[in-house]
């Protein structure tokens, strides 16, 4: 891919990075970390044609690729990627924080915050629990949650409160020794302690998903989730709708906790679940046929129902990840082979 040569690309890259910018000229330098680059140029790219984990639209309207190939940011009309001498691992979660900054975690490397003008690598030698980060969350008090392979942590922005997967608990270690995978790309060689998700819901209460059990956490102790047919296991996005209700989606398909209960909505294997702001429901699902998978929706207008009719609109994805919608209301999921997009006004992809 050939660097960004002419004035008018650059100067489009000097906009974006401006819109980047916290406007309040705030910055939030920790002790525990350096600048990895202070200045760096994009460098102009197709769409991503490897496996897309996460996408993210940040406040601007930029969408960002969290990818196996590295980082990609789409401004609206081109593709941009972000250099491999910033990093070549794989790229899994990517979270904007409430300060604009960007937060991409990585299998093997941390995290990397994105400023608008550079990035700062974060790793176990600076205090984080893994260096396989595979969720990323902020919560009211704007604390960072670092998702990873053996435990998670929590960024006050100053320091590590570190939490490890023991035994099926959770337990706070603030000791807590670097977790070290032996092949961090050997994805058949998945622990059970990954954290997949987290998300603190309206009343405080958090809810965290591992590739075991999951857990909630009122701040002093945690607890096991589980259903009437015994323990959540394996859940992989917790999501919180417009109307509190909470939904989890994994091994056991598509659960939503409303009114004090759980009822299953879908049965087959899911990987990841979102709302648009029109409050639509979308579903990305192992359709348990020869179609594979499949991008599924659930109408707003459906959503009061006991257990709300589910519609089919794709599907022979392979396989399907995250799910974001841009402003323009297009539908964007990952795939195994890049990204794919979902028109909800004309019914195309």
């Amino acid at each position: 891919m050939s660097q960004i040569k002419s004035r008018a690309a650059i100067l489009i890259l000097l906009i974006l990075f401006c819109f980047c910018q916290n406007p309040k000229g705030e910055s939030e330098v920790t002790e525990a970390t350096e600048p990895f680059a202070n200045s760096f140029e994009m460098e102009a790219s197709s769409a991503p044609k490897a496996i897309t984990r996460m996408i993210l639209e940040d406040r601007k309207g930029n969408i960002w690729l969290s990818t196996f190939d590295g980082v990609f940011m789409y401004e609206g009309k081109e593709f941009f990627k972000v250099p491999s001498s910033i990093s070549k691992a794989r790229f899994f979660s990517v979270l904007e924080d409430r300060k604009g900054n960007i937060w991409f975690g990585t299998i093997g490397e941390g995290v990397f915050k994105f400023d608008g003008n550079g990035f700062e690598n974060i790793t176990n030698r600076d205090g984080l629990a893994s260096n396989e980060i595979t969720s990323i969350y902020e919560d009211g008090n704007g604390h960072i949650w670092f998702g990873g392979n053996g435990g998670f942590s929590i960024f006050d922005g100053q320091s590590f409160k570190n939490f490890i997967l023991e035994k099926d608990q959770i337990v706070e270690d603030p000791n807590l020794k670097p977790k070290i995978i032996p092949n961090p790309t050997d994805f058949n060689n998945r622990s059970i302690n990954e954290v997949n998700s987290i998300i603190e819901d309206r009343n405080g209460l958090f809810w965290i998903a591992t590739r075991g059990s999951t857990y909630t956490y009122d701040r002093v102790e945690f607890k096991k989730v589980e259903h009437e047919d015994g323990p959540f296991s394996n859940v992989r996005w917790i999501m919180e709708d417009q109307s509190g209700d909470v939904w989890l989606v994994g091994q056991s398909g598509v659960w939503r906790y409303s009114k004090d209960s759980f009822t299953r909505i879908v049965e087959n294997f899911t990987g990841y679940i979102f709302q648009s702001r029109e409050g639509h429901i979308y579903i990305s699902t192992n359709l348990g046929n020869d179609e594979g998978w499949g991008l599924l929706k659930i109408d707003q207008s459906r959503l009061n129902d006991s257990v709300p009719e589910v519609d089919i609109i794709s599907s022979g994805l392979g396989m399907a990840f995250g799910i974001e919608e841009a402003e323009d209301g297009l539908i964007w999921f990952g795939t195994l082979q890049g990204i794919r997009q979902y028109n909800p006004s004309q019914k195309t992809q």
